[in-house]
């Protein structure tokens, strides 16, 4: 890619680029500044914007004066001596170059994008396992990471740039991958970090309250997420009726571009009769019309409906009803979602629920197979929608037998006060078990089990660490459980 051909394909308003550069190629794109090289033959672009703790125009320009790039990419007019273009919107501009950039190579794919507060995880790894059992290798991007197939690597934020995401899903098409199954936040919409990228399927899964301390109410989080289902975003669209912001999403949108899901009542794909039990779930499914029994290892009505979304979404990929069946009945436990401990005498659950509603949803799967206390283990992030935090301590008051309240990622933010905001609007302090130290809270849930209660922890999942202060520490709520129970015979 020419530099003269980046300018038309990113529309540039304006443009100051001195007339020897315009037939260069460019050899890299950047928009992180600690990820430029040094050395100027290599024709550098540079992505430079204002993000929500850091702008980097002005490091870009003294990157610039010191020869490390060849031209900057920006909304604003800068001065005349430093090559740029100005671009209507910058994460926009930086996607489409990516898209060239690499050859194109995101068009050779499938794509899948999955929006809601809740489900998005579970539902991309059902999709993803029906999808393997038709025999088709895949990119998934997500909370859990980014899978290239066998492959796995980190991911930081549930939905990546734009750069990061074509860059991925190159690989992918160079590793044989076929589709790709994509997790798209309401951060990602809301900041156009995706915008260019065409998906052939968008689910929405629900939406809940969460991510209000950016978003500022859920009027406006609605209205994110709702950017995934315009037309420019995606080609079919598969909503979750159940959920009353899906039935507000379908009256926006073209009916025929839309298959609607449901649990307990009638849609395209929808579920009448279920069962739930410790093993799983066992339900009779319409998908379009056809009576199917379904089968999954997964427990919970919450599942079911990602279950239901992923069924949608395969048929609309033209999967076949045997392999959607069978990559349903095939897919063990889910990282940190339910994921099942089994003590000698009771059960343990870790589950990564951080919003009342995932919390809700969760206890009550564990409420309809339990057969005596539910002992829970939760905490609320620091420097987060602080408005979520006392609602989620009523939900574990009200759904289980013991609470023990203790810390989950606090970052900046001294952990007893978060947790004084969690119980601020308790009926009764003294019902709770105030534990600071997550590994103690663990350990104190399990000398308190007896036989036949489950112990639900929450709010973490598959996540591996701790941040305190600035600081990420190793922490693994299935590997400290493991510990305390061979630790006490268990």
């Amino acid at each position: 890619m020419l530099i003269k051909n980046l300018i038309t394909i990113l529309s540039a308003k304006e443009e100051y680029v001195e007339e020897k550069v315009l037939d260069k190629e460019v050899k890299k794109i950047s928009y992180h500044i600690d990820d430029v090289i040094t050395n100027i033959d290599d024709v550098v672009v540079f992505f430079a914007y204002k993000g929500n703790n850091f702008d980097s125009t002005d490091k870009a320009i003294e990157l610039y004066l010191a020869k490390k790039i060849s031209m900057i990419v920006t909304d604003r007019i800068l001065p005349k001596n430093i090559s740029h273009i100005v671009v209507e919107d910058v994460r926009t501009a930086l996607t489409l170059a990516s898209i060239t950039f690499f050859d194109n190579k995101l068009d050779r794919l499938k794509k899948v994008a999955i929006t809601g507060t809740n489900g998005k995880t579970t539902t991309s790894i059902i999709l993803g396992s029906i999808l393997s059992y038709a025999k088709n290798k895949i990119v998934t991007i997500g909370t859990n990471g980014i899978f290239i197939d066998s492959k796995v690597y980190d991911n930081n934020t549930t939905t990546p740039g734009g750069y990061d995401f074509v860059k991925f899903a190159s690989l992918g098409v160079d590793a044989g991958c076929s589709y790709l199954v994509s997790e798209v936040s309401s951060h990602a919409l809301d900041q156009n970090r995706l915008k260019g990228v065409t998906f052939d399927v968008a689910i929405f899964t629900n939406l809940t309250g969460d991510h209000l301390d950016y978003h500022k109410n859920m009027d406006n989080y609605f209205d994110a997420k709702s950017k995934l289902f315009e037309d420019n975003y995606s080609d079919i669209k598969v909503i979750n009726i159940t959920s009353k912001y899906g039935e507000k999403l379908l009256l926006k949108l073209d009916r025929s571009k839309c298959v609607t899901y449901a649990v307990s009542k009638e849609a395209d794909v929808y579920c009448v009769d279920y069962k739930i039990s410790v093993d799983g779930l066992d339900a009779t499914v319409f998908i379009h019309g056809v009576e199917y029994n379904i089968k999954s290892k997964l427990i919970g009505e919450y599942n079911l409906e990602n279950i239901l979304a992923s069924i949608a979404a395969a048929k609309s990929l033209s999967i076949t009803d045997d392999c959607i069946i069978k990559g349903i009945e095939t897919l063990e436990a889910i990282d940190g979602r339910l994921q099942r401990i089994q003590a000698k005498d009771f059960t343990i659950f870790v589950d990564y629920a951080h919003t009342d509603d995932a919390l809700e949803n969760v206890l009550n799967a564990i409420g309809s197979i339990a057969t005596r206390r539910i002992i829970t283990v939760f905490g609320c992030g620091g420097d987060r929608d602080r408005s979520k935090r006392s609602r989620m301590a009523k939900v574990a008051e009200r759904l289980s037998s013991v609470v023990i309240v203790t810390s989950d990622n606090p970052r900046s933010e001294d952990p007893m006060n978060i947790i004084e905001d969690m119980l601020s609007e308790s009926s009764d302090r003294s019902s709770f078990i105030i534990e600071v130290n997550r590994t103690s809270a663990i350990k104190k849930a399990i000398l308190l089990a007896d036989k036949d209660d489950i112990i639900l922890i929450a709010g973490k999942g598959h996540e591996k660490y701790q941040i305190i202060k600035g600081e990420k520490m190793i922490l693994d709520d299935t590997e400290e459980a493991l510990m305390y129970l061979k630790e006490f015979n268990k």
